[in-house]
């Protein structure tokens, strides 16, 4: 299926921030409240720690599947995790305001589905492919139908 290109980017800004979440916060075990504290302390930190062992031998692995019907990526770091419950609501009045916490919500936002595994080093992302009335459609996607219904 074809996405539209505020799909694609939605998408890809999803993926981007799961991927940095999973680099700062898991591999390099880097939390939010600092960040949200100190800025270039933060920043200062995460340059020591990409030298430093374990941070520095740890990996980010990513499995990422595309049918017909969906997009699915799973993401993992080798942090110690989180505990997912006790995320903030994405979705609150702040959450916008927030230094930290807003990749989640755009995360989120762009997604049709998002799910972290008990320990909070792995995060999986799914979209859905979404049906257009034929009324939305281009005249060359309605000229591409019969070619796309045969492959569904």
């Amino acid at each position: 299926w074809r996405c539209d290109p505020v799909q694609v980017l939605r998408i890809g800004m999803a993926l981007e921030e799961a991927l940095v979440n999973a680099y700062l916060h898991g591999n390099l075990e880097l939390d939010s409240e600092l960040r949200e504290a100190d800025e270039n302390l933060f920043q200062q930190l995460s340059r020591q720690r990409v030298t430093q062992s374990p941070y520095a031998e740890r990996r980010i692995f990513v499995d990422a599947q595309c049918t017909p019907t969906m997009f699915q990526c799973v993401i993992r770091d080798e942090g110690k995790g989180f505990d997912p419950t006790q995320l903030p609501n994405p979705f609150s009045e702040d959450a916008l305001e927030r230094t930290t916490g807003r990749g989640l919500t755009l995360i989120r936002s762009f997604m049709d589905e998002v799910q972290f595994s008990e320990r909070g080093n792995e995060i999986l992302l799914i979209k859905r492919k979404t049906t257009l009335p034929s009324s939305l459609l281009l005249e060359s996607d309605m000229d591409a139908l019969p070619e796309m219904s045969t492959v569904l």
